[in-house]
């Protein structure tokens, strides 16, 4: 499996703070429209999410790039985001 990983540099407390918040929520989700969190580790300087790697582009460039959405495919992407959002809630 490949895997990505995100840093935030401790130096701002802010993001810091939003990162560690960020893996409490992520280590309680499991589903399969929601990037998975499979590890974190620190250093002195950072604070490290390794993460299930997801492949392909950005939804805003995947429909600017279609330039037209015909509804099937446009009902299945809101069906996939708004699952993951019912999921969260």
């Amino acid at each position: 499996m490949t895997r990505a990983i995100k840093y935030v540099k401790k130096a701002d407390r802010n993001a810091e703070a939003l990162v560690r918040r960020e893996i409490a929520i992520l280590r309680h989700i499991d589903h399969p429209c929601i990037c998975r969190l499979l590890e974190t580790f620190e250093d002195k300087r950072h604070v490290y999410l390794v993460l299930e790697l997801i492949d392909g582009k950005e939804l805003f460039d995947e429909i600017v790039e279609q330039r037209s959405l015909n509804e099937r495919r446009a009902s299945g992407i809101m069906q996939q985001v708004l699952g993951a959002l019912k999921y969260c809630h």
